[in-house]
């Protein structure tokens, strides 16, 4: 049986953290650790890493922040991306040397994974370019606390399955998977289980939701996703929330 490593990978390099107002910043610190985090730490499986790509003077704003990241219970790497190239990656490369398959799971850095979900991607027959897809499932509107019924076209929730070789080559990488982040162009896509993902919107989407986003069910970023009604969910919905993490405020 081959071996492997889990990483679960997230970004903050959506912008330069130098060209965000720092209320904006220590914002999505704060909503990173409040539901990204916290799913993490819910997971029914403790066996993997967490890897943050950072803008170029992420730490200069996020000393604190950083501190609380040493505290957690599993591995958290970081690594930086410039003009199509990764650097600081020795770490996370020295992390995965002794595997023979890297599984990559993506989440965006305000959102959240069911308990079950990276259970169920590792119980997966694991072969090399297979892709992972958590299509469908829910949004959690913060300001008004509403949970909806969520479609995703081509949701952002996606696992690829690399060799360990394939991972730490950049160039073998981009050759081998031009797909990425398209994973509607790969030939070996399989979708898991429904509602195994929880999409946060509130005040301060760095992809810039709109207002009336919930009323027009499209997402400005692009990623053709719907919510399937306009109704919000109320039966088990404590339940549903609590698969996410324990305790909702």
């Amino acid at each position: 049986m081959k071996t492997f490593k889990h990483i679960v990978f997230t970004r903050f390099d959506v912008h330069s953290a130098s060209s965000l107002d720092k209320d904006w910043f220590q914002y999505r610190l704060e909503i990173f650790k409040k539901y990204t985090i916290q799913s993490l730490l819910n997971q029914d499986v403790k066996n993997f890493a967490l890897w943050i790509r950072y803008a170029p003077d992420f730490f200069e704003k996020a000393k604190e922040f950083n501190k609380y990241l040493k505290t957690l219970p599993f591995p958290v790497f970081f690594t930086t991306f410039k003009h199509g190239v990764e650097y600081q990656t020795e770490e996370l490369y020295d992390y995965v040397k002794d595997v023979d398959t890297v599984i990559e799971t993506r989440i965006d850095s305000d959102d959240m994974y069911h308990k079950t979900a990276l259970a169920e991607i590792q119980a997966q027959d694991l072969k090399e370019n297979d892709i992972f897809i958590f299509q469908d499932a829910y949004v959690y509107k913060q300001d008004t606390k509403n949970l909806y019924n969520y479609k995703g076209s081509c949701a952002p929730f996606y696992t690829c399955v690399y060799p360990r070789e394939v991972f730490i080559d950049q160039k073998k990488k981009k050759e081998l998977y031009p797909w990425i982040p398209d994973v509607s162009k790969s030939t070996r896509k399989k979708l898991l289980s429904d509602n195994k993902y929880l999409v946060i919107v509130h005040d301060k989407n760095s992809t810039g939701y709109s207002e009336d986003w919930i009323r027009k069910a499209n997402l400005q970023a692009g990623s053709f996703s719907t919510v399937k009604d306009n109704v919000p969910i109320t039966k088990n919905k404590e339940e549903i929330l609590k698969g996410f993490k324990q305790i909702w405020k």
